[in-house]
């Protein structure tokens, strides 16, 4: 099956060594879902990059952001 229009993806923009932080005391502290609960700077890179399977709004997690300035490209988005 195909979909109707390229997905939009929210790349959430954040460091490795943060990412791997956040990921390790999210995996102390929540749901066991995380398999590994220690992934290094190292391997947070492999992922660090959007898919770029459409458009990409690329937000940074270090910074305060704004959720309806998100929300509004989204919505921009979805009318093309």
């Amino acid at each position: 099956w195909e979909l109707p229009s390229p997905p939009l993806e929210i790349y959430c923009a954040c460091p490795a060594e943060e990412a791997s932080r956040r990921h390790a005391e999210r995996a102390a502290t929540r749901h066991p879902v995380h398999v590994d609960a220690f992934l290094s700077p190292e391997r947070m890179r492999d992922w660090d990059r959007p898919m770029d399977l459409g458009p990409v709004l690329s937000v940074d997690m270090t910074m305060p952001f704004d959720v309806r300035e998100i929300a509004s490209w989204v919505r921009k988005q979805a009318v093309h």
